[in-house]
């Protein structure tokens, strides 16, 4: 059974991730450790246009990772 302090917890951690991972780190039965990971890709910057390809005049923002590079 998990403690209601670590579901508080990792309610918490899922709270307004849009994109990303969340895990549990499990030590002789008990959750010792809650690790977030938020992903999102950035465009709209010189670097990151040129590494995609795109013209660095193209539109962009923040965009979730979708998984391909």
């Amino acid at each position: 059974m998990v403690a209601p302090a670590v579901m508080q917890q990792l309610a918490q951690a899922l709270a307004g991730l849009k994109y990303g991972a969340v895990q549990l780190v499990v030590h002789e039965g008990h959750v010792v450790r809650i690790e977030r990971i938020e992903r999102m890709r950035l465009t709209g910057t010189p670097e990151a246009m040129q590494s995609q390809g795109r013209p660095t005049g193209s539109p962009g923002g923040i965009e979730a990772d979708d998984g391909e590079v």
